[in-house]
């Protein structure tokens, strides 16, 4: 079987690349400088030449703040891109993984988000990536859109790694506590990815659509700092964190206040448990501790 990666240099991207590497099947990893994916005639031309099985979709446009000035760049990329990878696949009967977020949803809800559940976006990110599963669909019945959200990991740009950044630069933190959502380890959710290749060799089919993957338990941005700090403790002081709301945060990007994803339908279907991301956190900071000593 022969799998195709876009944004394999982000932090989804690295670890798929390291657990596919270890797959039986053919791989092309392909980062930002080696395609343009919202350049349509380069994407058909690039699907064509390597006749991709699968192709999974990793990149993306992620800058949330940036995205209200950006929000063109990011439509670009999040929704023309992700339409261009899929109407190629679709064009050689490949199939199609698509990442998206939690951020197509409002956050209004009480409940956890199940796949069925009304989007309704509420920042230009959410937007754009909205528009990219729609565009996904339209373009390819094999296709699976994969929501996730809070991603953290070793490489990049993440909760994690700024906390971890502020915390050995400043004794007190301000941290939004009216947020909360499901951490996902990056190497978790590529792990996730891996079986559902795995199942689709192995059956030639898979239940086509929309899943949810994310970490439990919930918690709230806040938390997730306190776990953090905990576990990094041997390693550098733990700052004083501070609870705030979002509105006392300085940012002009409305966020969804309830990020929670329900699991459900990928547990049933799959048999994929949610992302432990405490056990990540730890075992990331018994690393951290290995290469200080």
């Amino acid at each position: 079987m022969k799998v195709m990666v876009t944004g394999a240099n982000g932090q989804v991207g690295k670890h798929l690349s390291k657990a596919l590497s270890q797959s039986p099947w053919s791989l092309k990893l392909l980062a930002r400088s080696d395609l343009d994916i919202s350049c349509k005639r380069t994407v058909l031309a690039m699907v064509t030449d390597y006749a991709p099985d699968l192709i999974i979709n990793a990149a993306a446009y992620t800058a949330v703040d940036n995205a209200e000035i950006q929000s063109e760049l990011a439509y670009t990329i999040n929704a023309k891109g992700a339409g261009n990878l899929s109407a190629a696949a679709n064009s050689i009967n490949a199939a199609i993984i698509h990442l998206s977020t939690d951020y197509v949803f409002s956050g209004n809800n009480k409940h956890s988000y199940r796949e069925e559940d009304s989007t309704n976006p509420i920042n230009a990110y959410g937007h754009s990536k909205r528009a990219g599963e729609l565009d996904v669909i339209q373009h390819n019945p094999k296709h699976i859109i994969l929501r996730t959200s809070w991603i953290f990991s070793e490489y990049g740009h993440n909760f994690l790694q700024i906390m971890l950044r502020l915390g050995a630069e400043n004794a007190d933190i301000a941290v939004v506590d009216d947020q909360v959502g499901g951490p996902t380890y990056a190497g978790d959710l590529a792990q996730t990815i891996v079986k559902m290749i795995d199942y689709y060799e192995q059956s030639h089919q898979l239940d086509w659509g929309t899943y949810h993957y994310c970490g439990y338990h919930y918690v709230s941005w806040f938390e997730f700092a306190q776990e953090i700090f905990s576990a990094f403790k041997s390693v550098q002081p733990s700052p004083n964190l501070r609870p705030v709301s979002t509105r006392a945060y300085a940012s002009a990007t409305k966020r969804p206040h309830n990020s929670r994803l329900n699991c459900d339908k990928i547990q049933q279907t799959f048999g994929i448990a949610p992302s432990d991301w405490k056990r990540a956190i730890n075992e990331l900071s018994r690393r951290a501790i290995n290469e200080h000593h």
